[in-house]
């Protein structure tokens, strides 16, 4: 998982990843190598579900800034990626506590 703050200010554009296998949404920035470089993470009830994350979309389009939907194995890979990181910053935080 890569970070949009590892993006130039200039590169990339936005995308809002989603899945019904997650109970959150991610925001961040598509860069020209064409990863996901993650920004955000959204964990309100109004970016729970498709419906929501696709009214929220809408609303920053009307804005002038182009997002991109991310879904299906694409964000289903986004989300593993996250998963694990988050795991493996668990564990090492576990293996720094004493007994």
């Amino acid at each position: 998982m890569k970070s949009s703050d590892d993006l130039p200010d200039d590169e990339g554009t936005m995308f809002i990843a989603w899945s019904p296998n997650a109970n959150f949404a991610v925001s961040g920035r598509r860069g020209r190598d064409g990863e996901l470089y993650v920004g955000s993470i959204y964990q309100d009830a109004s970016m729970s579900t498709l419906k929501g994350v696709k009214h929220s979309i809408e609303q920053i389009k009307s804005t002038g800034v182009d997002v991109e939907l991310v879904t299906g194995a694409e964000a289903d890979k986004l989300f593993a990626e996250m998963a694990q990181r988050l795991q493996s910053s668990g564990a090492e935080q576990q293996e720094g506590k004493p007994n």
